[in-house]
């Protein structure tokens, strides 16, 4: 199962994992960070890929809580064969009190994307005292933690850097670590600067997590650099050039049991993908994550521009919430019916057609999108919404389609 077809897009730039729970996002860039963490605690789960299955078609039955006008959305993750320009289908619904199905929309665009940029750009210097050793002990520094969404300036922040204490957690590759008390020197922020998972990262802070599910706590920053590091991810192994390293202690609770992580990031200039030996793998890493970063180390000079390009992906078509689910269906619906087509370029369910219906409340409703034409047959998407624009549920393989390859 694929869900959804027009959640949003969350993008502040990096992916803090929690867990088995996964934010979609959409970034931009030409590099690579790469998160690396330990947990105590157990979570578990499943993932599932975004191959299509062009012989399933969706179908999905609710009981309706409020009696109203509910949306069908419909889309695709594109069309099977190289000469196809369109999807048939033929999308019915049973339980309703609708005498027809309306068409809202045709061909509609699914989101209004509104771009984020996040920076931090900064510089840092080792210093050394008059010991013996040739290690490093000390690192000050500072940066401008700068967040834009849309074309609105809502982080601005200017932050001093202290390290006065070595970091001796796991991190094999760097090349100095030091965990930092970061001080506030001007904050020109707006209101609507959210410290999430990025902002206490990049601005190397303690406290509470803002933003949606990865609500936490965060403590015992410290900054590092690695030359050369390499690591393991969603995306295969890689190896890494000149990476600004991250790293923070979160706890946060889920389904009631307390977790706490030690997470590393590597903010990488360059990364190339590779096969490791046999037994010699890696850790299991999230990544890496598309950025567009430089950091260097020139004897005891630190310089690092941090650039994290993603968007949010606000829905045209309800609210983020979400309202009492159903379950897959295993049939067509029957009922009231209606065809459509949609382009077979929409890889990223971006273009949808809209339908609706009203129901009476604890009516059980059951939809479902069929292909029917075997010469245009896609891989479909469903997704209802309730009066309110909230989220019932959606389905795209339930059934064997009456056309498929």
């Amino acid at each position: 199962m694929r869900f959804w077809l027009i959640s949003p897009l969350l993008a502040t730039a990096l992916v803090f994992t929690q867990g088995c729970k996964n934010e979609d996002t959409s970034e931009t860039g030409t590099e690579t960070g790469t998160e690396t963490g330990t947990e105590t605690g157990t979570e578990t789960g499943t993932e599932t890929g975004t191959v299509a299955d062009w012989e399933y078609c969706p179908a999905y039955e609710f009981e309706a809580a409020t009696a109203g006008t509910y949306t069908v959305i419909v889309s695709t993750f594109g069309c099977e064969g190289d000469t196809q320009t369109n999807w048939a289908y033929k999308l019915e619904v049973n339980g309703s009190t609708s005498t027809t199905l309306t068409v809202v929309d045709d061909e509609a665009e699914a989101y209004i994307i509104h771009p984020i940029s996040t920076t931090a750009v900064g510089t840092g210097t080792l210093t050394d005292d008059t010991d013996a050793d040739t290690d490093a002990d000390g690192f000050t520094g500072d940066l401008v933690f700068q967040r834009t969404y849309d074309t609105d300036l809502q982080c601005n922040v200017n932050i001093d850097l202290l390290g006065t204490e070595a970091y001796v957690g796991d991190c094999t590759d760097c090349d100095f670590g030091f965990k930092v008390a970061p001080t506030v020197t001007t904050d020109a922020s707006t209101v609507d600067c959210e410290k999430d998972f990025t902002y206490r990262a990049l601005t190397f802070s303690s406290g509470a997590v803002e933003g949606g599910d990865y609500a936490g706590t965060t403590s015992a920053p410290w900054i590092g650099f690695a030359a050369a590091s390499e690591s393991a991810g969603f995306f295969g192994y890689t190896q890494n050039v000149d990476s600004l390293v991250v790293g923070l202690t979160y706890a946060y609770t889920y389904d009631s049991t307390p977790y706490t992580e030690d997470k590393t990031f590597f903010l990488a200039t360059e990364y190339s993908y590779y096969i490791p030996p046999y037994d010699t793998y890696p850790a299991y890493t999230y990544g890496p994550y598309p950025t567009g970063s430089t950091s260097s180390l020139t004897g005891m000079a630190l310089a690092f521009d941090i650039a994290l390009d993603g968007a949010y992906n606000e829905p045209v078509f309800g609210e983020n919430c979400e309202a009492a689910a159903g379950d897959e269906a295993l049939a067509p619906a029957g009922g009231l019916s209606a065809t459509g087509t949609l382009a077979c370029d929409n890889s990223e369910n971006t273009i949808v057609d809209v339908y609706s219906f009203t129901a009476a409340a604890g009516a059980t409703i059951k939809v479902s999108v069929d292909t029917t034409d075997g010469a245009n047959f896609g891989d479909g998407l469903v997704e209802i919404r309730d009066p309110n624009g909230c989220v019932v549920g959606g389905s795209d393989d339930a059934f064997n389609c009456t056309a498929h390859p």
